[in-house]
């Protein structure tokens, strides 16, 4: 898996900004699986393991990218919500890749705090009905 940040210049500068002299959170950023197929819902978990609280900058909390188009598809305009993340806190959600059809491709998924963790997934296309069909698979055993 690649970790990447995917933080715009101005938002770091305003991070930095707003938190002088303090150490950054270990935040530990999660999926339930690294493969889906379209449809599947994504299991997202953030866990600040300390030394320090964090904030959340927006909400909602994470953003997802579509790293093959560079394309932002949940998260993209959050509301400037500063929320702490208090040490030994757990944020989840659940991403459903079918209600508005993701396509297949590599996938990112950032949390929007000061320590910009990331995890990435692979979000396989669909499979053809024929191929998962019963008289398909009897057909391989004649």
């Amino acid at each position: 898996m690649s970790t990447r940040t995917r933080i715009p210049a101005l938002l770091l500068a305003l991070l930095w900004l707003c938190t002088p002299g303090t150490t950054l959170a270990d935040i530990t950023l999660t999926t339930d699986h690294s493969n889906y197929d379209i449809g599947d819902i994504v299991h997202i978990t953030a866990h600040n393991n300390g030394p320090d609280e964090e904030q959340f900058l927006s909400f909602p909390y994470f953003i997802i990218y579509n790293d093959d188009t560079d394309e932002c598809v949940f998260g993209c305009v959050g509301l400037p919500v500063i929320t702490p993340f208090a040490v030994g806190e757990t944020v989840t959600m659940d991403y459903d890749t079918g209600f508005v059809p993701d396509i297949a491709g590599n996938y990112t998924v950032g949390i929007v705090v000061t320590n910009g963790t990331t995890v990435s997934y692979v979000l396989n296309g669909p499979v053809a009905s024929e191929a998962k069909s019963w008289s398909d698979l009897k057909a391989l055993y004649r």
